[in-house]
């Protein structure tokens, strides 16, 4: 009856979804303010279209980037292998068709929507996370 109780504290899976819950707010704060934060500059500068398009073509290969992060955090912690959708790169030798590439990507576009939506609800987990753990503990 009491080991039935504490099965679930003495499972290492449950230890890893925890550490990944509570490693999420982090690099979803981190990623979140690189990606809106390039995102804003590149919108806002849209009246000097060239450095726009550069910067939203940064923003997208950043979110690239913080998405394969976040890849090989959920790989790591919880066993999810979640593969990388988007084209490989073009093999074009011309800069600016490489560039059109990625920039009408939708699953780089994908990337930066995760970038930007993943961070309220994992601050919320982060901070619900603990609370219930500490609740369980008590009772």
């Amino acid at each position: 009856m009491i080991s039935d109780l504490f099965r679930p504290w003495r499972s290492t899976q449950t230890w890893w979804t925890l550490v990944h819950l509570l490693t999420g707010a982090v690099t979803a704060s981190v990623i979140f303010s690189l990606v809106f934060t390039v995102l804003v500059t590149a919108v806002s500068l849209v009246v000097l279209v060239p450095v726009a398009i550069a910067l939203l073509w940064f923003t997208l290969v950043l979110a690239g980037w913080s998405a394969n992060i976040d890849r090989s955090r959920f790989a790591a912690l919880l066993n999810v292998e979640l593969t990388d959708l988007s084209p490989p790169p073009s093999t074009d030798a011309r800069r600016w068709a490489r560039m059109k590439a990625t920039l009408l990507s939708p699953q780089r576009w994908r990337e930066v929507a995760w970038s930007i939506l993943h961070f309220p609800p994992a601050l919320f987990f982060a901070t619900i996370a603990p609370w219930v753990w500490a609740g369980s503990a008590v009772l």
